[in-house]
């Protein structure tokens, strides 16, 4: 009996000492505080398919990024069933844009175990009206304490009766944005500069002039109307790049044109 104590004694001695060593290895790791972490605020990672139809179909992929200080970066992208090569082209690049930003994510929340002091997520809306369905792709550049950089949109289009992905003279030619239009929009930003900046750019005397100003308003033609897409409005939207006095440098302006081809434009935030 007694060297049954004695032996339950050593084994259980050794197993505490095996204990401390373990805790100390998974807390000079991180594999503790990670996993404490984990128990706390659920998973870090969280990724969903849903299907949808909405003119076209196509399946969702969201996922959700947690670190440990609480924040969550949330980034999606489409799939859409379509059955044509330049559609899968298109998935492919989608994929391939998501994988890169996920990527980033995952590997700067790894090696800081903080929240990211800068970073860019990925996200998507598809919009419809009865011709076209547009896929509107936002790359946002954040900086801390959540604070938004800037925003890089692309559009895609794909016209709902065939499946056709359309580049960007089909979809002007398709709603009448021609040289007509692209004069018309260069005469609506020189009355934009003249309203909101006081800049007059048929009668600023030469000592006043501004080339950045003068240049974003030549550069205006038809190819500049490009990036189009069909907003939750059912309006024809694009983004074209002007410069702004009062920041110094170009920023994206959102042009949106009705069916009567009234223009307003907005700076895309």
């Amino acid at each position: 009996m007694k060297q049954w104590k004695t032996e339950y004694k050593i084994l259980l001695f050794f197993g505490v000492i095996f204990v401390i060593v373990l805790v100390f290895y998974l807390i000079q790791s991180g594999t503790l505080v990670e996993w404490i972490t984990g128990m706390k605020k659920g998973q870090y990672i969280n990724c969903t398919e849903q299907e949808y139809q909405k003119g076209i179909s196509y399946t969702e992929h969201r996922c959700t990024i947690g670190d440990e200080a609480g924040n969550t970066y949330t980034l999606s992208y489409p799939q859409i069933n379509i059955d044509r090569p330049d559609v899968q082209n298109l998935n492919t690049l989608l994929r391939a844009n998501f994988d890169t930003v996920y990527q980033s994510i995952e590997y700067g929340r790894d090696i800081r175990k903080l929240e990211l002091d800068s970073y860019t997520s990925t996200n998507y809306a598809i919009y419809q009206n009865d011709r076209v369905a547009s896929l509107l792709v936002t790359d946002t550049e954040v900086v801390a304490s959540n604070i938004t950089v800037s925003n890089q949109y692309r559009a895609y289009n794909i016209e709902i009766t065939t499946g056709k992905l359309l580049d960007d003279e089909e979809m002007r030619n398709m709603y009448g944005l021609d040289l007509s239009f692209s004069s018309k929009l260069r005469a609506e930003i020189v009355k934009m500069y003249a309203t909101e900046f006081g800049y007059n750019y048929y009668g600023e005397l030469p000592q006043f002039r501004n080339q950045n100003i003068d240049d974003s308003i030549t550069s205006i033609t038809i190819s500049s109307v490009s990036n189009i897409y069909i907003g939750p409005d059912g309006n024809i939207h694009f983004f074209i790049k002007l410069y702004h006095p009062s920041y110094f440098t170009e920023i994206s302006y959102r042009i949106t044109v009705d069916n009567g081809q009234n223009i307003q434009y907005e700076i895309a935030l």
